[in-house]
């Protein structure tokens, strides 16, 4: 017996959904590649919480960790070449965020499971997306699909569609740390296989 999946459509009143707010110089992590800006916003349905252009969806971690598990997530081994074509950007907001956050129990109120962090069919996700940026939201606070622990929170910002950099200021933008790259393979055995 198949089962239909448990993630409904998001009600019509979002009005008292939970919110999570971020300060200005609340500092992201997003690792991208070192051919573009940190600032870019999928409008093209290949991320969860893509919205529809003219919009678009900005993808970050609280931390570091959240943004490698994510970018590197095809397998357990990553070819060193393919780490050497990435950056990571720490930046800090510009203003007061408000965030939808999905992470919060009081979510499952409005329909909300784990579904919405989990489900590799995005379109549910995205109709939430849409939603919650109608009711005002900046964006949403989720977990990261890829961290088996559902510990590490993800940020899926809101805006223009394109490459901008409008909502944040990048403090730092260098090669993936040695440390972030022990760190992943400690915690999720995500390790570098060096380039012959």
């Amino acid at each position: 017996m198949s089962q239909s999946p448990s993630l409904a459509g998001p009600p019509g009143d979002l009005s008292h959904f939970p919110v999570h707010q971020l300060a200005p110089g609340q500092v992201l992590a997003r690792i991208h590649r070192a051919d573009r800006t940190s600032g870019f916003y999928s409008s093209d349905g290949s991320g969860r919480f893509d919205l529809p252009s003219p919009e678009g969806t900005c993808y970050l971690g609280e931390e570091p960790l959240a943004s490698f598990v994510e970018v590197f997530r095809e397998a357990a081994v990553v070819a060193e070449a393919l780490l050497n074509a990435k950056v990571l950007s720490l930046i800090q907001l510009r203003d007061h965020v408000r965030l939808a956050d999905v992470t919060a129990p009081f979510s499952r109120r409005f329909g909300v499971t784990g579904e919405i962090h989990a489900s590799t069919a995005y379109g549910p996700p995205q109709a939430w997306a849409a939603a919650l940026h109608r009711a005002g939201f900046n964006g949403i606070r989720y977990l990261v699909r890829h961290d088996p622990s559902q510990s590490l929170p993800g940020i899926a910002l809101f805006g223009l569609a394109g490459e901008h950099d409008d909502q944040f200021l990048t403090v730092k933008t260098a090669a993936v740390p040695t440390s972030l790259v022990t760190a992943a393979e400690a915690r999720f055995g995500i390790v570098i296989l060096p380039t012959p």
